[in-house]
């Protein structure tokens, strides 16, 4: 998954449109999940944006944590065929 194309592009595309919406003063980048954990670094690409708010981040490394979801998905009952 390349960042820039699959997330980063867009954002940046809609922090461009919602500058020039009449009435919106202040822009904030709400994410939950990987996107709790972009929001800093998509604020820092943006310095318009005037705040994060954080849902569910993750406090290990995204690499870390891929490991330990698909191994605990790997144990459960539904995926145990697999």
């Amino acid at each position: 998954m390349n960042l820039a194309s699959e997330v980063l592009d867009d954002v940046k595309a809609a922090i461009d449109t919602l500058q020039r919406v009449h009435g919106v003063s202040a822009i904030f980048i709400i994410g939950h999940s990987l996107g709790a954990m972009l929001a800093p670094e998509i604020a820092n690409a943006n310095p318009e944006v005037a705040g994060i708010i954080m849902l569910a981040g993750n406090a290990r490394p995204f690499a870390e944590l891929i490991v330990a979801q698909t191994e605990y998905l790997l144990q459960q009952r539904w995926c145990a065929g697999i």
